[in-house]
Order: C-alpha cells, then structure tokens, then sequence
C-alpha cells in the first residue's frame, strides 16, 4: 500500500496504519446482501491488493483510474510499470468489508484491512474506496485513510502521551485484550514502535539494547526481542490503535526513532538529530 501507510506506522507511519476489527473480535464480515453489483465492487478491491502483494503491476493499474493512482499515493502508472521501489512490498491482508455502496455507476466501499507479516500485534485499520463504473468493469477511482476502526465497546484503553523525550502511560499494567490513545503532547513528531521483550527487563536495560536498531527499517533487532511498527503523530495530534487480537502476557517496551527535530518534506530536518529513543524516548508495559 501507499507511503501514506508508512508515514501513519513511522518512518512508515503509518502503520499503517489501515483497519480492522474490534480488540480481540473477529472482523466484520462482508455487507453485500447478494447484490452482484456490491460483490463485483468488493471483488475488484480485493483483486487490487491481491495483485499488489504479488507486485503484479500490470494486474494492479489494470483496475485504478489515473485518479484513483493519485489519492492512494502509491506510485504514477509508469513509476509502478518500472517497478517503482516500495510497491507490493508492505503486504495487506483485508480484516473484513464494513459497508459497500453502489448508486448507479459510483460506488464507495470501506474495508478494515491489516499487515499480512507482524511479529508482535496486528494493527487495524480503515480505509474507503471509490469506484466508478466504466462499461461492464468496475476501476477504483479514489482512496481514502480513515485511521484505526473503533474498539469493540468496553475494551480497556491505554492511555499514552508523548512528550520531548518520554512516553507518559496511564497504567504500567494492563490486560491483553487492549486499544491504545496516543497522544503527542510534544512540539516534535513522535512515534510509537512497539516491541515484546524479554520478562521483566527494565527500561534502562531495553532502551540500551535498542537505541541502535534501525527504526525505520527495523534492521539488527537484538535477540530477545521482537518488534512491529504501530502509529505515528504530530504534535497536537491523537490516534487511536486497534488490534486485531490480544497482546500475550509478557513484557512490551514502546520506542520512538524520530531524530530529533523531526521530519520535514525533504526529510529530518536536523541530519544530525539523534534518534527519541537516544534521548530517554522508551516505556514499559507489562501485560498480564
């Protein structure tokens, strides 16, 4: 899926971001009450990703209006044929269809989706699609990030705040079945990546071992520890996290490897800026 992914999930942000089901609640399934019109719709977008994953780009732009290409941000048409870096490589699986639209020769359809490869939590996130009709084909005409789907009612909500340079968490201690508040508080961009870690390890121990991980690729993850992008925000900005199923028991360490002074279009905007995490960004959670 797009760079927007990326930039939702950090230095993907991203997540990626996009979509899914409520904590610890099977996905919703498909709308579409028979009608061959909303299942011709939902088809196409899953053929799309389908083809994206595979990277099979002459399948993908076959359904995409130039338009379309425009909003999900992936890529002009001859970018994607010359296989631009980047495409089919962050793998999509889709969680499930929320409502699909069809009136004539438009359709929208919003769809919870999340990332096919994750080794600690499986972020959920909601997208829209635009469709229109050309002739008897369906091309997907437009794209929208909506953020991540409501947590199914009365799931407990960890409450996190980012400020230069610390996570503050509303509870140490926490159950599973959970949804994150992230709130960045701060003046900079912050950034939440999430890695399970060994049992017990404390915040000094976890921050010293993974300062030095690359946190936009992920590369030189020490032993011991496993790790997943979740979200990204700006300053004054509040993202909600869903998870697709529950944190097992066990000891979490939330890192931030936004250099400091953050990211601006041409990149971060102090080269020299040394990573969050370098500066004390990192919390514990333990999960019982």
């Amino acid at each position: 899926m797009p760079s927007r992914r990326m930039s939702i999930m950090i230095a993907f942000l991203g997540v990626l971001a996009l979509v899914g089901s409520a904590c610890g609640k099977q996905a919703p399934k498909s709308t579409s009450s028979g009608n061959a019109d909303q299942k011709a719709v939902e088809s196409v977008i899953r053929a799309s990703l389908d083809a994206e994953n595979a990277k099979n780009a002459d399948a993908f732009l076959a359904l995409w209006t130039d338009k379309g290409l425009e909003a999900y941000d992936s890529g002009t048409r001859e970018e994607i044929k010359a296989g631009k870096e980047g495409f089919g490589e962050d793998k999509i699986k889709i969680l499930g269809f929320v409502k699909t639209d069809v009136a004539a020769a438009t359709a929208t359809s919003t769809v919870d989706g999340g990332p096919v490869e994750y080794k600690v939590a499986q972020v959920a996130y909601r997208v829209k699609f635009s469709l229109i009709k050309q002739g008897d084909a369906w091309l997907l005409d437009g794209f929208e990030f909506i953020g991540s789907p409501p947590a199914k009612a009365g799931t407990p909500v960890l409450d996190i705040k980012a400020q230069e340079y610390a996570f503050i968490l509303d509870k140490q201690t926490i159950g599973g079945n959970i949804a994150l508040k992230f709130t960045n508080t701060g003046k900079e961009q912050h950034e939440l990546t999430l890695y399970k870690g060994p049992d017990g390890v404390d915040v000094t121990t976890a921050r010293k071992a993974l300062e030095n991980v690359d946190g936009s690729e992920l590369k030189d993850i020490p032993t011991g520890y496993a790790v997943d992008h979740v979200t990204f925000a700006e300053p004054g900005q509040t993202m909600d996290v869903t998870f697709s199923s529950s944190l097992k028991k066990g000891t979490y360490v939330f890192a931030c490897y936004i250099p400091q002074g953050g990211f601006g279009e041409q990149g971060p905007v102090n080269p020299d800026g040394k990573p969050h995490i370098k500066l004390g960004m990192a919390a514990i959670l333990t999960v019982e």
